[in-house]
């Protein structure tokens, strides 16, 4: 049976969400600021059948992806929570 490990970081650094301001009166460029986000993977494999617990985002960052600076709303995008599940996986040959 072969066990794995995977994990990886991502950090984002400030940006802003538009090149330019749309309209001057309305300031629509707007700053978004820096988020980390990590994942983690932990899995069995054996026969062609494999097993993986998995947590997503594992701090439960809440990054600013994109500011909408286009519409009267600004609506904001953010990442996914934390998300935590199995997986199950089966190679027919």
């Amino acid at each position: 049976m072969a066990a794995f490990v995977q994990g990886s970081y991502t950090s984002v650094g400030e940006s802003y969400n538009l090149l330019y301001d749309i309209d001057s009166v309305s300031r629509t460029r707007k700053k978004q600021d820096g988020y980390n986000v990590g994942h983690l993977a932990f899995g069995l494999e054996r026969d062609g059948w494999s097993a993986e617990l998995f947590v997503k985002n594992v701090g439960d960052e809440r990054g600013e992806v994109f500011i909408n600076g286009a519409t009267y709303d600004q609506r904001i995008t953010s990442n996914r929570p934390r998300t935590i599940g199995l997986r199950f996986r089966h190679k027919f040959e």
